[in-house]
């Protein structure tokens, strides 16, 4: 009814691993690797900045901020696509093709990938992530 709340909170980082890549997948990685407590974006030094923190504990509210707003109407919804990256593996020994192998991506998430047609142990394929 005319009204919406926006919540303003602070961050403590502490020492942040800094990127300028559009796209840095293992940048959390990254991060931990070096020690660091936040991800500092800037992709290509245009921002908008952006501060990743590993945990919830590194965040706390300041303030409510309560606006009215007359004449609001919701902005339709706008699907946009995430950018893909392309990540390369080398087939392990062993695997066979239409094999299911295990692969931990470097943001470390792990990823069922089917062995293609073809390939075999020590074979170079391309996965897009």
């Amino acid at each position: 009814h005319g009204r919406r709340y926006v919540l303003l909170c602070r961050t403590l980082c502490g020492n942040f691993y800094y990127t300028e890549s559009h796209t840095e997948i293992n940048a959390g990685q990254k991060r931990n690797e070096q020690g660091k407590h936040t991800v500092l974006a800037n992709p290509e030094k245009k921002g908008p900045r952006e501060f990743i923190v590993p945990t919830a504990n590194q965040v706390y509210p300041e303030f409510v901020l309560e606006l009215k707003v007359t004449d609001w109407e919701k902005p339709a919804y706008i699907h946009t696509r995430m950018q893909k990256t392309k990540l390369e593996i080398e087939v392990p020994a062993g695997m066979a093709p239409g094999a299911i192998m295990k692969v931990r991506v470097p943001d470390g998430r792990m990823l069922d990938v089917q062995v293609p047609a073809g390939a075999g142990p020590g074979a170079k394929i391309q996965v897009e992530i």
